[in-house]
């Protein structure tokens, strides 16, 4: 089993204001308070490193946001490419950046994959791009009507990419009230200026309501077909115990349950590794379930050898160890990493050593 975790961009000044560092920018406005994780993986190939300041971020409207400066932004052209990028900025100056006339496509998935590490929600977010996009009377009196129409396209734009990279941010409990902002923007502003617009909203959101029931789409990612199962002859019977089952069948069973809770772990629970954090049933709840699921495995294992005690069998114990090594051989056939380990634990457990 695998898991597309990632990083790439934030911090906070000493200021209040949220801001992107890139790992390598040295920046003598970084103090040491900055929380620093040094094993947050790459998301996608792109570098960097996540920090972030617990402070509250002080909400500044996005037109009221204050000039240029090196107190809400830094850029820097990349030698090679000759792209400019960020070396931080506040949340107005990332969405700045985001809605800018120049897509830059690695930029917007990184930020979206990790924004929860330096937004206050995906709520304040989305208002934020709302923001964007309601230009103010005194601001459009200034602008024409093309280059209006091309920067509420390109705000449009950037929200559609969130829906359909991100699709998470938008489905179950937790998103009744992004999608309730995000639906009066819709039926509201959005409606009046371009209903091509809201069509193009409309269908990523329906496409995204759809993914998590798309079976084919989940299953599409093994590369070989998954073993057929060996039902044991008297699998209706109340005698059947664990030695009737084989080991194929065993490690099987375990995958299809670890695979469910393994494909409910979204990437965004991954940052700063939440699930060592107090709070990690909200930040990182799979992840942990999954580890939760893991140890209880490890004990299985351990007390069904504990168990095995049966005078008509000899060397009972010796037996149900033996078969508990082909079970964890068969899931490392079938790549259940995740549970080999389990199983491997279980078998050194101290009571089984001892």
């Amino acid at each position: 089993q695998q898991s597309t975790a990632g990083s790439t961009i934030t911090t906070t000044l000493p200021t209040t204001l949220p801001v992107v560092v890139v790992e390598g920018i040295e920046n003598d406005m970084m103090s040491s308070n900055l929380l620093v994780d040094a094993e947050v993986q790459i998301i996608d190939h792109i570098p960097g490193r996540i920090y972030v300041e617990d402070e509250e971020e002080k909400d500044i409207n996005y037109w009221e946001e204050p000039p240029d400066s090196r107190n809400n932004m830094k850029t820097k052209v990349d030698e090679k490419t000759k792209r400019t990028g960020i070396s931080y900025a506040t949340l107005n100056k990332l969405v700045q950046f985001l809605t800018d006339s120049e897509k830059d496509l690695s930029f917007m998935r990184t930020f979206f994959y990790t924004h929860h590490s330096f937004t206050p929600s995906s709520e304040a977010l989305l208002k934020k791009f709302i923001q964007r996009y309601n230009v103010p009377a005194s601001k459009a009196a200034s602008q024409d009507d093309r280059y209006l129409s091309e920067s509420r396209n390109r705000v449009c734009f950037a929200i559609k990419f969130w829906i359909e990279k991100c699709g998470w941010d938008f489905t179950g409990p937790e998103a009744e009230k992004v999608m309730e902002i995000l639906n009066a923007f819709i039926d509201g502003p959005l409606s009046k200026d371009d209903l091509n617009l809201v069509k193009s909203l409309r269908t990523a959101l329906n496409k995204n309501s759809k993914k998590k029931y798309n079976e084919d789409e989940k299953m599409s990612i093994f590369e070989t077909n998954p073993p057929e199962p060996k039902v044991p002859r008297n699998v209706f019977s109340p005698l059947l115990s664990l030695k009737d089952i084989d080991e194929l069948e065993i490690a099987r069973q375990l995958t299809i349950i670890d695979f469910q809770l393994f494909c409910s772990i979204l990437p965004t629970e991954f940052l700063r590794k939440g699930w060592l954090d107090t709070n990690n049933h909200k930040r990182s709840p799979h992840i942990k379930e999954m580890i939760k699921r893991s140890e209880e495995c490890t004990n299985w294992v351990a007390l069904t050898i504990m168990q095995a005690i049966d005078p008509r069998i000899r060397n009972a114990r010796s037996k149900m160890f033996e078969k508990f090594i082909r079970v964890a051989e068969h899931l490392k056939i079938i790549r259940n990493f995740q549970t080999m380990f389990a199983v491997i634990a279980g078998l050194v457990h101290p009571s089984i050593a001892r």
